[in-house]
């Protein structure tokens, strides 16, 4: 596989709940058409995740209960189809967190 010298672009990341399927979107501007993305997770500099996604979307799942809220990450991406990979993205922190309870008392 050859690589080429062009890095695909991650969207700004919300936070969100762990417990909850969750989409990472990107950019992607190079020389050849995509078939897939590859999304690594670290956590303290070391990958705890891997998640390879077959689809010409530019969006990557993180299934449900994958991560684990209350936790801080890092996330790269890089795309790839038969003949040509990208570079790995510049890396963006991504947290976890519990999403909040609402309840009005009337």
């Amino acid at each position: 596989m050859t690589t080429v010298n062009v890095k695909p672009v991650l969207s700004r990341t919300a936070g969100f709940d762990a417990s909850n399927e969750y989409a990472i979107h990107y950019k992607w501007e190079g020389p050849f058409a995509i078939t897939s993305a590859i999304l690594t997770v670290y956590q303290d500099n070391a990958v705890i995740q891997t998640i390879e996604h077959s689809s010409m979307l530019y969006s990557i799942p993180i299934p449900a209960d994958t991560l684990v809220n209350g936790t801080e990450y890092k996330i790269t991406v890089k795309v790839k189809n038969n003949t040509y990979e990208s570079l790995e993205s510049s890396a963006q922190v991504l947290y976890c967190d519990t999403a909040p309870e609402v309840s009005i008392d009337g």
